[in-house]
């Protein structure tokens, strides 16, 4: 509405999308994917005249940005290697930039001779001979691969601090969630805002020919390899991208004959990205055909995709056992998923999932609940009660033959 009532500020945001510096760029590209999840404005002629121009821009930039990205998280990596603990550390990435560059002056210094390192390298000598004789005579001389013998974790006291308890987040919390820097703007930021921006116009016919000529779908696979990243959000987003794709069926039967089933299945548990890779699936069961395709893979791939599905139900978000609930309704009709769903106990999943949701209880307990959610939760029991329906439909079927 705000945009609306504005009259020529989408003007200025195509303006700025096209030719502006950054940051001004990027931050125009963002507030434009906002504008463009508006299907009665992104449906009009003029403006997808507009995003015709704009398209073969953002996929440039897009690939330019993802080798950026790759060059950064390789220097990031070295900088652990050498520092393997200063994701734990309390100080600001400055400040461990300007630690490292005073440890650089003070090698400088040492190599001068105006800086004498004699007596504390001497300490460090003596610590570690004592160390090493210590180990020595716990092990008997018998230090072996691995975690040795008779050396065991210390046991939890109530002095352990909070921040240790907590310390491993700190490394999980960009595989699980992610996260992402708005200002100063930062290149996972720039590939964030181009990838919510072409989402929604990816939808369209008009875009498959631009896709197809920047290989979109290869550029897409190395976002989703979230092992490889190590950034969910930046999956998360890339997935949303990939579904919108999936509304064409070229894409749908390219992905599955290249393989990219199983990347879907290589998400982190549980994470946004593993979300993004239900909705990809859901949309991939809408296609009779791709389903038939998806049925002709080895049967260990076909075992893999039904239990990944199953853990949606029962660990992942609300959405994302919304969209396996959906994908496991047009999958029954096909009796080799169908017997693998009953062969690891699917229906019981099912049912569970459903079971427990407030909406399907007594009144008093939907009282406290938000709107949205109650409409949303009904939405899932709808889907699952299809569902159910499809699974007995189909085993009535298989009976009455």
């Amino acid at each position: 509405t705000t945009l609306q009532e504005a009259d020529g500020l989408t003007n200025q945001l195509y303006k700025w999308v096209e030719s502006a510096e950054e940051p001004l760029n990027s931050y125009a590209t963002g507030i434009l994917s906002v504008v463009m999840e508006q299907h009665d404005f992104s449906s009009e002629q003029e403006v997808r005249e507009k995003n015709a121009r704009i398209v073969p821009l953002l996929l440039k930039k897009l690939k330019e940005l993802q080798v950026q990205g790759e060059e950064e998280r390789n220097r990031e990596f070295e900088e652990r290697f050498k520092r393997p603990f200063a994701l734990f550390s309390k100080t600001s990435p400055s400040k461990r930039r300007m630690s490292s560059e005073g440890d650089d002056a003070g090698e400088k210094l040492q190599k001068n001779g105006n800086y004498d390192v004699t007596h504390s390298s001497k300490r460090r000598s003596m610590k570690v001979d004592t160390v090493l004789a210590r180990t020595r005579d716990i092990l008997g001389n018998k230090l072996t691969p691995g975690w040795p013998e008779g050396i065991k974790s210390p046991p939890y006291s109530a002095g352990h601090s909070l921040e240790n308890s907590n310390s491993s987040w700190a490394e999980m919390e960009i595989n699980i969630i992610g996260h992402f820097q708005v200002y100063p703007i930062s290149i996972q930021t720039k590939q964030i805002y181009i990838l919510r921006l072409l989402a929604p116009l990816a939808e369209y016919q008009d875009f498959v020919p631009m896709a197809q000529e920047s290989q979109i779908l290869a550029v897409v696979k190395k976002y989703i390899n979230v092992k490889e990243t190590r950034d969910a959000r930046l999956g998360y987003e890339a997935l949303r991208l990939l579904g919108a794709l999936f509304c064409h069926k070229k894409y749908t039967a390219e992905w599955v004959y290249t393989g990219g089933l199983e990347m879907l299945m290589e998400m982190p548990r549980p994470s946004v990205a593993a979300t993004g890779s239900s909705l990809c699936i859901y949309y991939l069961a809408c296609d009779h055909d791709t389903m038939e395709k998806i049925c002709g893979l080895p049967q260990l791939t076909l075992e893999r995709l039904v239990k990944y599905c199953l853990w949606l139900l029962e660990c992942s978000h609300l959405s994302g056992r919304h969209y396996a609930i959906m994908f496991f309704g047009l999958a029954f009709p096909f009796k080799v998923l169908l017997d693998i769903f009953d062969a690891y106990n699917g229906l019981r999943l099912l049912y569970n999932s459903i079971s427990t949701l407030p909406a399907i209880g007594d009144n008093v307990e939907t009282q406290d609940m938000d709107e949205d959610e109650l409409i949303t939760q009904r939405t899932t029991i709808r889907s699952a009660l299809t569902a159910l329906k499809a699974y007995a439909e189909t085993h009535l079927a298989i009976r009455c033959e």
